[in-house]
């Protein structure tokens, strides 16, 4: 059997939410927002892309962002309304919907960073239509599998080049900034040497063990196995939501004879 366990990335200590209700005016979603949606309805998407954070700018090139409008929708801002900020340890999130030139309405969150005492777009995230707030938030299963198969796929990859800058240069901030190349390599030398080649993976619908979840920390698990002949790979992956997609915050692979 062959286990290689990658420990949870830390978010971090969490203190107390504050629910900021109130915060429409200067400072608030209408000062954090107002510039970057400004600069969608005016379909000036080089000034919209400026009040990103700094982090978001340079994982998300200006022409993949603003094909990210195109896809969704977001590029077609043309109003919004929102149900107020949750600040936790110095970030702010909103959700809300807005509408777009062509009537569409989409829902969305928005999620804010602090740079030089100024709020910068960090995440943009399409929601699901409500299905009650606890799903709003969470992929679909048909979502989460591609992200199973996108995690395997670098992972297959790097073992079998024994080279995982890949799987680490998609993953996520927090995950990057902890964990080198070198880790990773040290971390998957079992699998490396012992010639385990995953890339048919690639070719296999995973199966998910339990309903794809997120937790208070925003952290989504999804946890399943690969069954082929003659061995089962268990996987147990965790993502969070970063700039404009799901990234890769932590993962656990076993493989054992079946």
């Amino acid at each position: 059997m062959h286990k290689i366990v990658l420990p949870l990335v830390g978010l971090g200590a969490f203190g107390i939410t504050l629910l900021a209700l109130l915060l429409f005016g200067p400072g608030g979603v209408s000062g954090a927002a107002d510039p970057f949606l400004d600069a969608l309805a005016r379909r000036d998407f080089v000034a919209a892309a400026a009040q990103r954070s700094r982090a978001f700018q340079e994982a998300v090139p200006q022409e993949d962002f603003e094909r990210f409008l195109s896809e969704t929708g977001v590029g077609r801002y043309a109003s919004g309304r929102w149900s107020g900020w949750q600040i936790e340890d110095g970030v702010g999130t909103v959700d809300g919907s807005i509408t777009t030139a062509t009537g569409e309405s989409l829902p969305l969150r928005l999620r804010f960073l602090k740079e030089d005492g100024q709020w910068r777009i960090d995440a943009i995230q399409p929601l699901r239509e409500a299905e009650g707030e606890a799903a709003r938030g969470v992929p679909t299963p048909v979502q989460s599998v591609g992200l199973v198969r996108d995690a395997t796929t670098l992972f297959a990859r790097g073992v079998a080049a024994g080279d995982f800058s890949a799987l680490r240069e998609a993953a996520a901030p927090e995950f990057k900034a902890q964990v080198t190349v070198a880790d990773l390599d040290a971390q998957f030398k079992p699998f490396v040497d012992a010639g385990i080649d995953l890339r048919p993976l690639e070719q296999v619908p995973p199966n998910l063990s339990a309903e794809p979840s997120v937790d208070d920390a925003g952290v989504l698990r999804l946890v399943g196995y690969y069954a082929v002949d003659g061995a089962k790979v268990d996987f147990d992956y965790r993502f969070v939501y970063r700039f404009t997609g799901w990234r890769l915050f932590s993962l656990q692979v076993e493989v054992a004879p079946e």
